[in-house]
């Protein structure tokens, strides 16, 4: 079983590093398994003092969602393993996730308004540099793309990590709509990404 984790992640990462800008000087990438958390993922800087307005980071961090509609049945997606792509040159964040049966949600957060705290990024919205908000749903079995054609992602908190200066912990919510590109399937989701690490 933890071979075929192994397994699993490296062919997530060697998948989603298709997908990332041509000047990786310029991004910021984290992945994290969260079958396996304390792997990689050790900063080496352990402080003990968090007070209230800097929290630990959640128990629940990743991604979870509730999949309805088209060939999905109600369908609980919860992240095995996650990355966060920063790109500093177009500011924009990529957030690709995917569970362990192999089904990925990838979620698209182009520059307009920022990524503050209240930000609603709406999908479909255009950024002054091109590059369209979406998220889109990709089912393992049967093997469909589903690609958002309205909704929105609504940034719920972007804070320092309490561990690590060097990071960040974004944290959202999703409700969309989505279907495949011939329109012969629909579904909604919705969800929530916690403290995600970029």
């Amino acid at each position: 079983m933890k071979k075929n984790l192994l397994i699993f992640c490296a062919l997530f990462c060697v998948l989603f590093s298709c997908s990332t800008e041509d000047n990786p000087a310029n991004d910021n990438n984290i992945i994290v398994d969260n079958n396996n958390p304390d792997t990689g993922n050790d900063t080496g800087n352990n402080n003990s003092g968090n007070d209230d307005t800097n929290p630990p980071v959640s128990d629940d961090q990743g991604v979870a969602a509730n999949i309805n509609g088209g060939t999905f049945n109600n369908f609980q997606f919860q992240d095995s393993v996650y990355q966060v792509n920063f790109n500093t040159d177009n500011n924009t964040i990529t957030i690709d996730v995917a569970d362990d049966i192999g089904n990925q949600l990838t979620i698209f957060l182009n520059s307009t308004g920022g990524f503050d705290k209240d930000t609603v990024k709406t999908m479909g919205d255009t950024d002054v540099n091109n590059f369209v908000t979406y998220i889109l749903i990709r089912q393992q079995s049967p093997q469909l793309s589903y690609f958002s054609s309205s909704g929105s992602a609504t940034i719920t908190a972007n804070r320092p990590h309490p561990d690590d200066n060097s990071k960040r912990l974004i944290s959202g919510t999703f409700s969309i709509n989505a279907s495949t590109t011939d329109n012969t399937n629909s579904t909604s989701m919705t969800g929530t990404f916690t403290d995600l690490e970029f």
